[in-house]
């Protein structure tokens, strides 16, 4: 077999997530930015009849995954433990600016998207046990651009050596 032949065999380390977030990101900001816009003509009323104007609220996105990792209680350099991703899971984005809670599930792999205004947010997973224990995540949204916000909640598993660094 030639060499050249197995070099193009190689394969990329980047998850296909990754690829899919950023042309998932793409959609999203052109959708929204097109459902803003109008192009006058025959069918749009005159803008200066404030009884048929209205003015399109802006809104941004904030999308990404939640997953809880530790996942196994000894990991090797051959054998990572990779994130388990929380589906099913209410995700809040609480609004710094006027305290206003906003909510969404995420999908089975763990995935979410929120449509809100610009802003300041809290995100929080809501959780009905103990573990995991997802910490708040803060981000700033603004009109007509998608943010990715990914959350790692700690299942409480320790590892190894993070077990014998901290016995003491």
């Amino acid at each position: 077999m030639p060499r050249a032949y197995r070099l193009s065999m190689v394969t990329t380390t980047r998850p296909m997530w990754t690829c899919l977030g950023r042309v998932l990101a793409a959609a999203v900001v052109v959708v929204t930015a097109a459902c803003g816009s109008r192009t006058a003509g025959a069918g749009v009323p005159a803008a200066s009849d404030p009884a048929t104007t209205r003015s399109a609220a802006p809104t941004g996105v904030i999308f990404g995954i939640v997953q809880a990792g530790p996942t196994c209680p000894v990991e090797s350099a051959r054998h990572a433990c990779r994130p388990r991703p929380l589906g099913d899971a209410e995700l809040r984005a609480r609004s710094a600016r006027t305290g206003l809670t906003f909510s969404a599930r995420t999908s089975a792999g763990g995935h979410f998207f929120v449509r809100l205004g610009p802003g300041e947010y809290v995100l929080t997973v809501a959780t009905t046990a103990v573990f995991p224990r997802c910490p708040p995540v803060g981000v700033s949204v603004r009109s007509g651009t998608a943010v990715r916000a990914n959350i790692t909640c700690d299942t409480g598993i320790r590892l190894l050596a993070q077990a014998a660094g901290n016995s003491g």
